[in-house]
């Protein structure tokens, strides 16, 4: 995507930095924010910095830290993130809503999650159905798709946040490719170059997207319920890996209290189309495909430890047995 250099930015850690900083954020209409932290919205995580962007370019970026800063101190932020008349903009911020709800009491009014908008605009975009069912075949085990095949109707393939930029040639940085120890103080200068990409580059993303139309009307709802999946509790840190794919539910389906099911796995809660019976739990589509996906791959790794790849002496393919 090009070089990239990070917009100005603030690091706010004082009663008075945040003081002098929040005229700028309380006069935007518009603004990107994240947060970073070790674990972050998962069980026993800790919340470490809390990030906005301005908008237009060159975007201000500030960092508040929420270790060193008091709960008074972080209110008027707090409120911004519950402004219904200030709009914020995320990408896939379930782990961030968990994390300020959970650890703060603070729940997220009137955010747009460019997570979403990103898949919604794939129809907009003139791609097929076909096209997008043929994203999750190389995430969604083939045993899967197989056994139910009503599943490939509805789940969707979620993009990380360069995915996305690539494939809309937004122009931004790159997160930081090592470790990063949120909560060492001072925050080291790769931990601030990682805060200020993310959240710039979330920016960056939202303008592409206002201009080009995909910003819909009904992306407040949607991002709403989004937002909502960890509101019952907070997920716990697991070993397994995770599938990027999203229930179209939280797409097309309204929120009810009637129509919502708890995945006894996660945590989280769906839309009741999302959510299947196994071994007389609730289960979410999305972590019965992380759990089978897992399973097949373990079993695979067996196998191919049984049974090592056997070359012979021959340049013929039909010779290689794997």
């Amino acid at each position: 995507m090009g070089p990239y250099h990070s917009e100005p930015e603030s690091i706010c850690d004082t009663a008075a930095s945040v003081v002098a900083v929040l005229p700028i954020l309380q006069a935007q209409l518009i603004l990107a924010m994240t947060c970073q932290g070790y674990a972050l919205g998962y069980k026993n995580g800790v919340p470490s910095i809390l990030s906005f962007a301005t908008i237009e370019h060159p975007s201000q970026v500030f960092h508040f830290d929420l270790i060193t800063l008091d709960r008074a101190t972080l209110e008027p932020l707090f409120n911004i993130l519950r402004s219904p008349s200030l709009t914020k903009a995320v990408f896939d911020g379930r782990l961030v809503a968990s994390a300020l709800l959970h650890n703060f009491g603070v729940g997220l009014v009137n955010f747009l999650d460019m997570q979403i908008a990103d898949v919604t605009s794939r129809t907009l975009r003139g791609e097929s159905a076909e096209t997008q069912r043929g994203r999750i075949s190389y995430i969604v085990p083939r045993s899967i798709l197989q056994a139910h095949s009503d599943w490939a109707q509805s789940l969707l393939y979620l993009n990380e946040e360069e995915q996305c930029a690539k494939e809309h040639n937004v122009r931004a940085g790159s997160s930081v490719e090592r470790r990063l120890k949120w909560g060492a103080r001072p925050f080291s200068s790769w931990s601030r170059k990682h805060a200020t990409d993310r959240v710039y580059l979330i920016s960056a993303i939202y303008a592409h997207f206002h201009t080009t139309g995909y910003i819909t009307h009904h992306l407040p709802a949607q991002s709403a319920r989004y937002l909502a999946l960890h509101r019952a509790r907070m997920p716990e840190l697991s070993n397994e890996g995770a599938v990027p794919v999203l229930p179209l539910g939280i797409i097309e389906q309204p929120s009810s209290s009637g129509n919502e099911c708890l995945c006894e796995r996660c945590g989280r809660m769906f839309p009741g189309r999302d959510v299947t019976e196994e071994g007389g739990a609730m289960h979410c589509l999305v972590c019965f495909v992380a759990k089978r996906k897992n399973q097949e791959d373990e079993e695979s790794a067996r196998y191919r430890a049984a049974n090592p790849v056997q070359h012979y002496d021959s340049e013929s393919e039909d010779d290689i047995f794997w």
